[in-house]
């Protein structure tokens, strides 16, 4: 059995949110140490969307510009000592501002992204996965869902082909456990419907 170490490197959502502090800086550089002590690295599918907006208002917020710096710092550490970082996306953060010292998380807007067009769907991938990439300095083929919600999958089937993001990891498929012992059988594939099984396809799911 392959095992992979994998975490979601992003904000806590509620209201008010978590500080990047708390919820990614901290407990990341311990989970670093704990990699290079045991030789386990991990994969951390990162929030792009979060780091985008804090790009958005660093030039105005000396804070978030810290904040900034130092995702992308640590990140970039994490790659130098084995680890790996793709791509992760919560769309909401589309709608969301900064407002008073706090982020306005709007989420019931546009949660998923298929609550998009197909066209702006598409454009939100391309643009996350080409921020990230630039964040990082190399490149990424994986994705992980924000909040399970990859289906349907044909809103941005065509996009990860086109993307190259031809691995999708997740611990549950909507919700929808899958067996242990399945899935020490074989690769899983998937295509249109998440939950089925399919001989091949285009996407790889890494369960």
């Amino acid at each position: 059995m392959n095992i992979f170490l994998t975490l979601d490197y992003e904000l806590f959502f509620g209201n008010p949110t978590g500080s990047a502090e708390k919820c990614m800086l901290q407990p990341t550089e311990i989970l670093r140490k704990l990699s290079l002590k045991y030789n386990a690295p991990m994969t951390y599918f990162v929030d792009v969307g979060y780091l985008i907006k804090l790009e958005e208002y660093k030039n105005e917020n000396k804070e978030l510009a810290i904040t900034f710096n130092q995702i992308i710092s640590q990140l970039k550490q994490l790659l130098v000592e084995g680890n790996d970082v793709q791509l992760h996306i919560h769309p909401h953060w589309e709608d969301c501002t900064y407002e008073n010292g706090a982020w306005n998380m709007v989420t019931h807007l546009h949660y998923k992204l298929s609550d998009f067009s197909k066209f702006d769907a598409e454009k939100i991938v391309i643009k996350y996965k080409i921020k990230l990439e630039e964040y990082i300095g190399t490149s990424v083929h994986s994705f992980r869902a924000g909040g399970w919600c990859i289906q349907p999958f044909n809103h941005v089937e065509d996009v990860f082909e086109s993307q190259g993001l031809n691995k999708s990891q997740l611990s549950l498929r909507n919700k929808v456990s899958r067996e242990i012992a399945d899935l020490n059988k074989r690769k899983q594939y998937f295509d249109d419907l998440f939950e089925k099984i399919e001989e091949a396809s285009t996407i790889d799911e890494l369960a």
